[in-house]
């Protein structure tokens, strides 16, 4: 009995030193937490994408950055290589290189880079089945002494049946493919 009083008589003692370092180290969870948040939300995000122009058969790549700091030092690296068919035949050179490849020195928050890519028409051409629609996309930047990677997916194969309308009645048809996309793709997203 006496051993037990004596421990409360030391914890009542000690009592505020207890709460004081508890709070410490609660503030110092705290503070790093909300370094960590600060950090995320100002550096650099960088986008990449294969979008169709508006009122056009064309597909462009477009660059962002929707972040609120300068991306320096930019590579992006798509696999396997993405081959325009258009720049291909008419010998036209791309923003991305030929082994798939671009280097940027920066990119401003929010600023938007678009580029041809290639075009509908000539990229799906009628049984034309062999275009690689689908690539692993790797982009790496620098923000201060901060490296950043990032790896997505693209899946641009929707655009196959936007611009091969050749009359009212291929309408229906083309209307049957893009609903057949677009399970395609709910189906490939329920799997992962």
């Amino acid at each position: 009995m006496i051993y037990i009083n004596s421990l409360i008589l030391l914890f009542t003692d000690h009592i505020e030193s207890i709460l004081s370092f508890l709070a410490i180290v609660i503030s110092y969870i705290l503070l790093k937490s909300t370094i960590k948040a600060i950090n995320e939300q100002n550096r650099p995000f960088i986008s990449f994408s294969i979008e169709p122009q508006k009122n056009s058969r064309s597909m462009n790549f477009v660059i962002r950055n929707t972040g609120n700091r300068t991306a320096n030092n930019v590579e992006i690296e798509t696999k396997p290589a993405l081959s325009s068919v258009f720049a291909y035949k008419k010998n036209f050179a791309l923003i991305l290189s030929k082994d798939g490849k671009m280097k940027l020195s920066g990119i401003t928050p929010n600023q938007e880079i678009k580029s041809f890519f290639d075009s509908t028409l000539w990229r799906y051409k009628e049984n034309d089945e062999d275009t690689i629609d689908k690539v692993q996309v790797e982009i790496r930047y620098k923000y201060r002494a901060k490296e950043f990677t990032d790896s997505i997916v693209i899946d641009f194969s929707y655009l196959r049946n936007l611009g091969s309308t050749k009359t009212p009645e291929d309408i229906e048809d083309n209307i049957k493919k893009i609903a057949d996309s677009i399970i395609s793709i709910d189906n490939s997203l329920k799997n992962k």
